[in-house]
């Protein structure tokens, strides 16, 4: 790989030095990191349901030596949500480094997440790669469900809907809490979700 495109990824939200305030990078950087990630294809793709996401549309926020990218499902448009029923449909996938979910208090085990190992520089280090899909839950409402290891889903969280979330095909903000973060994921400009992540060493 390119020498100089390794010493920009060096300094990304996956591969950061401790103490950078929490930004969210330019397109052109969060595409080197989607570079990386997609040089490891087999691993990208094999999810417990079906994913193609767009490495051209990443979203990455760095917080020190935390991060995490955000990729919108390849053919995400506003009919994937208007056809959901209770069957979850992907919608993208959540990358992230040195962090887990958070379920309730209780933090998401390692050994439930896929872990996939990016090669820089010659080095190999782990990020998590979770599977995004939508679908309505019992009550009839949108939600988003997030996969780990197993076609089981780890989690699910409301999926509402917003006036204001901007014109891009996905988004993603964080705010530092007492347990970690959240992470607010916005779909279309018209559909938000709120993810809590934390350091796993802290549980």
């Amino acid at each position: 790989m390119n020498k100089i495109i390794v010493g920009a990824l060096l300094s990304l939200g996956f591969l950061a030095l401790p103490g950078v305030a929490q930004e969210k990078l330019s397109r052109e950087d969060a595409l080197k990191f989607a570079l990386v990630a997609c040089g490891n294809l087999k691993e990208m793709i094999n999810t417990p349901i079906p994913t193609d996401p767009d490495v051209k549309r990443p979203v990455v926020l760095k917080d020190g030596e935390y991060g995490g990218m955000l990729l919108p499902e390849g053919k995400l448009s506003a009919e994937t949500f208007a056809g959901l029923d209770k069957t979850p449909k992907a919608v993208g996938q959540i990358w992230m480094s040195k962090l887990t979910f958070l379920k309730g208090d209780n933090a998401v085990s390692g050994s439930k997440l896929r872990t996939v190992r990016v090669n820089v520089e010659g080095g190999e280090h782990p990020v998590t790669c979770s599977a995004l899909a939508a679908r309505k839950n019992a009550e009839g409402g949108l939600e988003l469900v997030v996969y780990g290891k197993s076609a089981e889903p780890l989690l699910s969280v409301p999926l509402k809907s917003v006036s204001n979330g901007g014109a891009e095909t996905v988004d993603m903000s964080g705010e530092r809490n007492d347990n970690g973060a959240t992470l607010k994921l916005v779909f279309l400009g018209k559909y938000e979700a709120t993810l809590s992540v934390t350091d796993p060493d802290l549980y």
